[in-house]
């Protein structure tokens, strides 16, 4: 159930002019699916490299009309022009927000997640705070 909660906290903080965004890491569908689910006018490109994974991802986009599951990793996606990235407990967070910034345009945004340890945001970066269960954890708005 956290992890829901998790996702439906990352959806809040998806502009609203977004079109295209690509979630690194799907696994099992959050917060990728949550993200269709919620904002059915985005079309979400679901990266998971793991095929157990991805083929429930597969089966969830028959549902799912605006979720696109891909076998790829993010170094090897040659998209480079999403409106929006996010990811999940898939890289240390600066890390990510670096991986993130190379697959969106100009004026793009990069959405991470953030539980326990805060890193040193980089400019253009905002902690969006919200607390889940007896825990405060965020949600990070990188515009590069």
């Amino acid at each position: 159930m956290q992890h829901v909660i998790d996702s439906c906290a990352l959806v809040r903080e998806i502009p609203h002019k977004i079109g295209m965004l690509v979630d690194v890491g799907s696994g099992g569908g959050l917060p990728a699916a949550m993200i269709a689910i919620l904002r059915p006018e985005i079309r979400v490109t679901a990266l998971e490299p793991v095929r157990k994974k991805l083929a429930f991802l597969q089966t969830l986009a028959r549902t799912l009309s605006n979720l696109e599951p891909s076998p790829d990793r993010a170094d090897d996606h040659q998209r480079r022009d999403y409106d929006a990235a996010s990811s999940r407990a898939t890289f240390v967070l600066d890390q990510w927000l670096a991986i993130g910034a190379s697959m969106i345009r100009p004026g793009g945004v990069v959405l991470g997640m953030e539980a326990v340890d805060q890193v040193e945001l980089p400019p253009g970066a905002v902690r969006r705070s919200y607390d889940l269960a007896d825990r405060t954890r965020a949600i990070i708005v990188y515009s590069p």
